[in-house]
C-alpha cells in the first residue's frame, strides 16, 4: 500500500535520530516535505537522507522543553513551507535511570518536561496553523503501559500522561475537522 502525501507538510521533533529520522524520512519518501528538529543529537545523516528524496526540508536545533522556543520554530516553519499538515511528537528519552528514592524534583521536572510538557508546547503551537485535514501525532513507551523497569518512573509516568493527553485532544479536536468540512461546498 503506497501512501501519497505529495503537497503535505510535516514536523517531526526529535528527528535526527532513531524513530524521529526514519518516520521524516518515510514522510519525505511519501511526498510530503518535512521539518525536523534535533537537540542533542547531529542532524546531519538525517538532512543527508531527506535531500536524496527530492523533498523539502528544513532542520532546527529545539529545545522541546521551552515553549518560547517552540513556538519559534512552528512560526519559522509556517514561513518556510507556508503551511502544516503531520505534526509528530517524537522528542523524549528517559535522562537517566533513576529509583524514587534517588529522584530528586529537578530530575522528576526535567523528565516530565521532555517527554510530556516538549509535546503539549507543540500541539498548542502547531493548533493555529493544522490544516483542516491535519494530523497529530504522539510517540508514547510500552512504559507508559507496563511501567517500564527499575528506575523509570518518571519515564513511564510521563508517557503515560501522554496517552492520556493524546485521548483527551482527541476528543476536543475530532469536531474541529468535522465542522470545516461541513462548511466546505459540494
Amino acid at each position: 500500500m503506497k501512501i501519497d502525501l505529495e503537497g503535505r507538510v510535516a514536523l517531526v521533533t526529535g528527528g535526527a535520530v532513531g524513530l524521529g529520522a526514519a518516520i521524516a524520512l518515510a514522510l519525505a519518501r511519501a511526498g510530503a516535505d518535512v521539518g525536523f528538529t534535533y537537540f542533542s543529537h547531529d542532524a546531519h545523516l538525517t538532512e543527508l537522507s531527506l535531500s536524496e528524496t527530492g523533498r523539502q526540508f528544513r532542520s532546527w536545533r529545539l529545545d522541546a522543553t521551552d515553549a518560547a522556543s517552540v513556538s519559534r520554530v512552528m512560526q519559522e516553519l509556517i514561513a518556510r513551507f507556508g503551511k502544516l499538515d503531520i505534526v509528530v511528537n517524537n522528542a523524549g528519552g528517559m535522562i537517566r535511570r533513576a529509583t524514587l528514592a534517588e529522584m530528586d524534583n529537578d530530575y522528576w521536572h526535567a523528565v516530565v518536561d521532555l517527554n510530556l510538557s516538549s509535546a503539549f508546547y507543540c500541539a498548542r503551537a502547531a493548533l493555529p496553523h493544522l490544516s483542516d485535514a491535519g494530523r497529530m501525532i504522539f510517540m508514547s513507551s510500552l512504559a507508559a503501559q507496563n511501567g517500564g523497569s527499575i528506575g523509570q518512573v518518571g519515564y513511564a509516568t510521563a508517557k503515560a500522561g501522554l496517552l492520556g493527553m493524546t485521548r483527551a485532544l482527541a476528543k476536543e479536536l475530532a469536531p474541529r475537522g468535522k465542522q470545516s468540512t461541513r462548511s466546505r461546498p459540494v
